[in-house]
C-alpha cells in the first residue's frame, strides 16, 4: 500500500516521500492485539457479529479485522497530523493562543522545532533551514498525511458499505480496543507535543530577555535562575497543556468522515 499510495501523490518530492513513506511502513503491519490470537479482540468480534446478527462467517470476521486495522491506520496518521500542527503552529508562532491571556511576551515569536531542523539537515543535501525550508517542509508533509487519510477512508468506506449492519456503535467498539492497546502509543505523541511547547517557550523566554540587552554579568547571573526556569514550565506545561482530550468523540468524527 504504501509504493501503491506514493503513485497517487504526484509532484512530491522526494525528501518529503520519504517521510510518509517511514510513517505507512511503521503501521503496515496487521498489529497483534487485532489478530485471531488476541483473547480480547475475538471475543470482541463476536459481540460484534451478535450484534449484527450475523452467523460467525469468515467472510465478515475478515472484514471486521479489515475494518479495525483501517480504523488503527487512521487513529495513528491522526495523531501524526496533530503532531505535525504543533509544529506548523510553532513556526507560525501561534502556540501562545493555546494559553489565551497567559502570555507575557512584548514580541512575536515564531521558532521552528529543533526536531524539524534536524530532519530537514538528516534528508536534504542542502545542511541549511531557513524559515520558508522549514514551511514547505511541514506544510507538504501535513498535506502528504491528508491525502494518505483520505486515501484510507475511501478503502474504510468502500468496505463498511458491503456491512449494512455496520454501524457507529460497532465503530465505537472497535476504536475503544485499539485504543486501549495504543496507550503507549498516545503517550509517547503527548509526549512529544509537551516538549515542542516546552521547547518553544524556554526559546521565547531567552529571546525576551536578549531584547532587554543584558549585560555580561546578567547573562552569566540568569543562567542558574534560566535552569530552575525550564523545570518549572515542563512541569507546568506536563499539567496544563491538554493533547488528548478529543479522543472522546474521535469515533464520531470519523464516522462522520466516510459517511
Amino acid at each position: 500500500m504504501s509504493q501503491e499510495f506514493l503513485k497517487l501523490s504526484i509532484n512530491i518530492d522526494k525528501n518529503h516521500s520519504r517521510i510518509i513513506h517511514d510513517i505507512i511502513e511503521s503501521i503496515k503491519t496487521l498489529p497483534n492485539f487485532l489478530t485471531k490470537h488476541n483473547g480480547s479482540f475475538r471475543q470482541l468480534i463476536h459481540e460484534i457479529l451478535l450484534i449484527m446478527s450475523t452467523s460467525k462467517n469468515k467472510t465478515d470476521v475478515l472484514s471486521l479485522q479489515h475494518i479495525a486495522f483501517l480504523l488503527y491506520k487512521i487513529l495513528i496518521i491522526q495523531k501524526h497530523q496533530k503532531l505535525w500542527n504543533v509544529y506548523l503552529k510553532s513556526g507560525n508562532g501561534e502556540l501562545l493562543a493555546e494559553l489565551g491571556n497567559r502570555s507575557t511576551y512584548s514580541i512575536s515569536v515564531k521558532l521552528w522545532p529543533k526536531n524539524i531542523h534536524l530532519m530537514i539537515q538528516s534528508i536534504s543535501k542542502n545542511k541549511t533551514s531557513d524559515n520558508t525550508t522549514c514551511m514547505n517542509f511541514v506544510t507538504n508533509t501535513l498535506e502528504l498525511l491528508e491525502k494518505y487519510l483520505k486515501h484510507i477512508e475511501t478503502e474504510l468506506r468502500s468496505l463498511v458499505t458491503r456491512l449494512p449492519r455496520y454501524s457507529l456503535s460497532i465503530q465505537q467498539m472497535l476504536i475503544m480496543h485499539i485504543q486501549e492497546n495504543l496507550n503507549d502509543v498516545i503517550v509517547e505523541f503527548t509526549h512529544q507535543i509537551e516538549l515542542v511547547h516546552f521547547d518553544y517557550h524556554i526559546r521565547a523566554l531567552k529571546l525576551e530577555f536578549l531584547q532587554h540587552h543584558p549585560s555580561k554579568y546578567q547573562v552569566i547571573n540568569s543562567m542558574d535562575k534560566y535552569y530552575l526556569l525550564s523545570n518549572v514550565i515542563k512541569s507546568f506545561f506536563i499539567v496544563t497543556i491538554s493533547v488528548a482530550n478529543d479522543e472522546t468523540n474521535l469515533s464520531n468524527k470519523i464516522y462522520a468522515r466516510i459517511n
